[in-house]
């Protein structure tokens, strides 16, 4: 049960969720936790499992704001605490409900967020309920935060330490310590990768005022250094590193923003010290709400992104501007994450089948030949490929795993 309900008669809380796992509606959206799926103005969108436990969540205390450690505490309780979770769940959410303007899921800087709108509870079946995740209290969730974060660091080295065994022909055992972050403010550092020659890092930085836009840093992996690299009027989504489209230029960073109802695809043309010279616009792509990652082949950029409220790979040719789609998602299967592959025209994309189970499959963007590698449980939904080991890494918020082209994992 919710601590801000406490005061309360526990039933009256009790009741409460269950109303809302039977489904319910925000303002005229309507919501049905159990499929994950979000009805606006006819237009239908999936949520993730944990992402629609974080709109649960914010609905039982609607007006009300909540902390985002608390967010994490209560829908990823074995996990060690990650902002970029809880700010990943809240982009979700406003795209789920159009709240581009964020009038309906506010952000209280340095507070956390909350849900402001007419909650309405759905009189639907107790079908519903079934797999919805959210509030399994259980004695581990009153374990003390120190015992639980001992647990999932070690948890995490077992498992990192296992795939660096599995896949290195040393018979050492790789030795970690003194870890520290690259950076540490109070601003949202929503996405972050390593420079070509893996020097330093490229991270986005939100500053606590929303009506900046987003902003591009670069940090030693020393700390000694970090500076201010391009100052975005718009909120950027991701970035990829690129070949450079102009030999004068030694990097081109690859980023994709979102400007009202439109994404916009650039890139900053930098010398070899970083140092941003120009802005090359490659396309714009219209009438899209939300995008995940995207990954870079050759020219073209494939993406996954919502047009209509319907989640649809995209690929877009960096040097024409040429837009085309290359994957919709069927019954038996919707797509939520890509990641590259082995392959110099492969995409691996997760998403869920028709039992919402997680599921790899892997596209070939030219032929558009798909195939299934790996069908998991649920709440698998990150993936990175390695290409030094050539397969997969997942996770699911508190646990990793190595998977294969055979669907072998360790």
């Amino acid at each position: 049960m919710l601590d801000c309900f406490e005061s309360e008669p526990k039933a009256h809380a009790n009741n409460q969720q269950v109303n809302l796992r039977d489904g319910f509606w925000v303002n005229d959206v309507q919501v049905s936790p159990a499929t994950g799926e979000l009805i606006c103005h006819g237009r239908q969108t999936r949520l993730e499992p944990k992402v629609m436990d974080v709109l649960v969540l914010l609905a039982l205390q609607e007006g009300q704001v909540v902390s985002a450690e608390t967010i994490f505490e209560q829908v990823w309780p074995r996990a060690i605490f990650n902002p970029i979770s809880i700010r990943r769940a809240i982009n979700q959410i406003r795209n789920a409900l159009g709240d581009l303007g964020k009038d309906v899921l506010k952000t209280y800087p340095k507070r956390g967020y909350a849900l402001h709108g007419m909650i309405k509870v759905n009189a639907v079946s107790p079908k519903l309920l079934q797999g919805f995740s959210l509030y399994k209290q259980t004695a581990f969730h009153r374990a003390p935060a120190y015992l639980l974060c001992s647990l999932a660091v070690l948890m995490l080295c077992g498992v990192v330490g296992i795939f660096f065994i599995a896949t290195s022909s040393s018979p050492k055992i790789p030795h970690v310590s003194n870890l520290r972050p690259i950076s540490a403010t109070l601003e949202d550092e929503s996405f972050s990768l390593f420079t070509p020659d893996s020097n330093a890092m490229i991270y986005l930085k939100d500053p606590a005022n929303d009506t900046l836009g987003t902003q591009v840093w670069l940090s030693s992996l020393d700390r000694t250094t970090s500076n201010l690299i391009w100052q975005s009027n718009e909120h950027i989504r991701y970035a990829a590193w690129v070949r450079p489209s102009v030999s004068s230029y030694k990097h081109q960073l690859l980023i994709v923003s979102q400007q009202g109802n439109e994404l916009v695809f650039e890139s900053l043309l930098m010398d070899s010290h970083y140092q941003k010279h120009s802005v090359q616009r490659h396309f714009t792509f219209n009438g899209t709400l939300g995008i995940g990652n995207f990954v870079v082949i050759n020219d073209s950029v494939v993406f996954l992104s919502k047009e209509m409220g319907v989640s649809a790979l995209y690929r877009g040719n960096l040097r024409t501007g040429f837009l085309d789609k290359i994957y919709e998602p069927t019954n038996g299967f919707l797509p939520y994450r890509i990641a590259n592959a082995e392959g110099a025209s492969t995409v691996a994309m997760m998403g869920f089948d028709d039992h919402h189970r997680s599921q790899i499959r892997l596209l070939d963007v030219q032929s558009k030949r798909v195939e299934t590698i790996a069908t998991l449980d649920e709440n698998w939904y990150f993936i990175t490929y390695a290409d030094v080991s050539k397969g997969y890494l997942l996770s699911d918020g508190k646990r990793l795993r190595y998977l294969d082209n055979q669907n072998e994992s360790l």
